[in-house]
């Protein structure tokens, strides 16, 4: 995902959730399947650190 779509992300979730990054763990949960999602390798694709998705 090319950051400026992070980005906008970013705000959605902020308003909808109250948390910057819920929509973005969201997001990787649902297209992850039942293989799940490593959050240290989210944090490194989306330059964040791992602790934002906990």
């Amino acid at each position: 995902m090319p950051q400026q779509d992070v980005e906008r992300l970013r705000e959605v979730s902020v308003r909808v959730f109250g948390n910057r990054y819920r929509a973005e763990l969201m997001w990787a949960l649902a297209s992850a399947d039942e293989r799940g999602v490593c959050l240290g390798d989210l944090a490194a694709a989306r330059n964040a650190p791992a602790s934002v998705y906990l």
